[in-house]
């Protein structure tokens, strides 16, 4: 018993060492190397939330994952690198990128948690920190990262989408199916959904550039689409049971894709699948 509990209690030391080691290296390559961000604002199952991305900023041949953990106290986000976790080596692509990889660690935090104002977002690494400005504003949220050697940002500022929009296209081959297209988006307004406008902000998901409401675009040989942005309270049942319905009066000759930026809500038709519709929850 007593060899026992004496193997036990070795084999825990030795795996605290090697979790301690495994630590160590990844807070010192990022110290050396430093982290880039890549961060943005989406929708998920999760809610609205904003994402970020932390990624070393120098490929190594050994790949690692970052675990991050944030907390907020009034006017200060504290971010902080909490373990680091060996992946094994990177895996081999033939070209420039050989048998070397970055590594990276994903963090999110809830829209609601961050309303308007101004913060204090540090990060903290090991037993170094830099302290940069978020300003959250109701159309835009900017990071501020001060010149320094540990983290840096070439996304200065993010766009989230206004909620309640409800956006996509509707796409068909042939000028003679554009009637079938408009009978959808003449029905879809009797839900009381009111054509909206975004304003010039670079979105992830929409480019108000290309995606203007009712904007239609063709390509060879003969395909059409028309885009669609709506404003609406409206049940999104209603709007999918509205959408099947004028697939189904063309003949399943429409390809329809329509989502909600106040939740993960998705409808997606098209001639070589079965209508599907996700509600986010």
């Amino acid at each position: 018993m007593k060899n026992l509990v004496s193997l036990t209690f070795l084999f825990l030391f030795c795996f605290c060492i090697s979790c301690k080691k495994e630590d160590d290296i990844g807070i010192s390559i990022l110290r050396d190397e430093g982290l880039g961000l890549y961060w943005d604002h989406n929708v998920s199952d999760y809610g609205r939330q904003y994402l970020f991305n932390f990624i070393s900023n120098k490929s190594t041949r050994d790949e690692y994952e970052f675990k991050f953990a944030y907390a907020i106290s009034g006017s200060a986000v504290t971010v902080r690198l909490e373990e680091v976790i060996h992946k094994g080596k990177c895996q081999k692509f033939p070209g420039p990128w050989g048998d070397v990889c970055t590594s990276d660690g994903v963090m999110y935090i809830p829209e609601e948690e961050l309303p308007t104002g101004n913060y204090d977002f540090k990060l903290v690494i090991g037993n170094v920190s830099i302290t940069s400005k978020l300003t959250v504003e109701n159309d835009k949220v900017t990071l501020d990262v001060p010149p320094n050697s540990l983290f840096s940002n070439n996304i200065p500022t993010i766009y989230p989408l206004p909620k309640g929009l409800i956006y996509g296209s509707v796409v068909y081959s042939g000028k003679e199916n554009e009637k079938f297209a408009k009978n959808l988006l003449k029905d879809l307004e009797t839900l009381d959904l009111k054509p909206a406008v975004l304003p010039p902000y670079k979105y992830r998901y929409l480019d108000p550039e290309r995606n203007q409401h009712l904007q239609a675009t063709s390509w060879e040989p003969d395909e059409h689409s028309i885009s669609i942005i709506y404003r609406s309270n409206a049940d999104f049942k209603s709007v999918f049971d509205i959408t099947k319905k004028h697939f189904e009066l063309s003949g399943k000759k429409l390809t329809i894709g329509i989502f909600s930026t106040s939740k993960a809500n998705e409808i997606h038709i098209s001639p070589y699948e079965e209508p599907r519709v996700y509600y986010g929850k």
